[in-house]
């Protein structure tokens, strides 16, 4: 599946280029994220993956780089390698450019411009950001607003939070707040910042033995009674039954390779 407008995305490039594969199953086994594009080169390989709750796709990136043993700040420091634009492209460029792309990506008469940067998966940045300026982001104070308060629950989501209180730090009401984060986000702040907890808890029951009340200790919860019938009452089994699906697929043995005969 495609990523459609209103998600949050993740790309990751690693080499050699044939890794790409722990790293989607990595980020598949242990959270709920759509993967949408898997190239592989013999150098590099980059994934996509998306979810509309931006809590799985953190929590993917977390995953991803727990197996990695690295963290967010290894990351390559970008570099743009060329730029170019083509003006009043031909009709057979456009037609070429089409043939391998989804839709019509330009059309002949067009100008075109070529980014290469290095990782390459920057170069997606660098187009939604230019997207940003030109139009797509909101210019208002309730819009900066309610992507600012998305910044501060996905950066202290494991805290106790007055929202009333960081809408008038913002500067805007709470109920106009309320509405307009719901309205961008397809969540209230306060189930915004559940989902967050809870695609952490995810990873911590599929990937540690942490008990229920170290996890509600870390994720913000009362005690872990108060976790485990909020995590029943979002995915239906509890944090115990969650927990041994993934023990169970680790003790499930391997299959013995077959020995050369002499």
């Amino acid at each position: 599946m495609l990523p459609v407008p209103g998600v949050a995305s993740l790309y990751t490039e690693i080499a050699p280029g044939m890794a790409i594969h722990q790293v989607i199953d990595t980020a598949l086994k242990g959270t709920r994220v759509q993967p949408a594009t898997l190239v592989v080169e013999r150098a590099y390989g980059m994934l996509e993956v998306h979810h509309e709750d931006k809590g799985e796709v953190r929590t993917a990136g977390d995953a991803i780089l727990a197996f990695l043993g690295k963290k967010e700040s290894d990351r390559i420091k970008p570099k743009i390698v060329s730029n170019t634009i083509i003006r009043a492209i031909e009709p057979m460029h456009a037609m070429i450019l089409d043939k391998i792309r989804f839709g019509s990506m330009i059309e002949p008469g067009q100008s075109l411009f070529i980014l290469e940067t290095e990782p390459a998966a920057y170069a997606v940045l660098a187009a939604w950001e230019q997207a940003g300026r030109a139009g797509n982001s909101p210019v208002t104070r309730l819009g900066r607003a309610v992507r600012k308060l998305e910044r501060i629950l996905a950066g202290r989501y494991t805290e106790p939070l007055d929202l009333k209180k960081l809408s008038q730090g913002l500067g805007v009401a709470y109920s106009h707040l309320r509405h307009a984060f719901k309205a961008h986000t397809g969540y209230a702040p306060w189930q915004y910042v559940i989902n967050l907890r809870m695609a952490r808890a995810r990873r911590l029951l599929a990937s540690s033995d942490a008990t229920l009340d170290e996890i509600a200790q870390e994720l913000g919860f009362h005690s872990g009674f108060h976790f485990s019938m909020m995590f029943k009452q979002a995915h239906g089994v509890s944090p115990r039954a969650w927990h041994a699906r993934f023990a169970l697929e680790k003790r499930q043995p391997r299959i013995p390779k077959n020995k050369k005969s002499r």
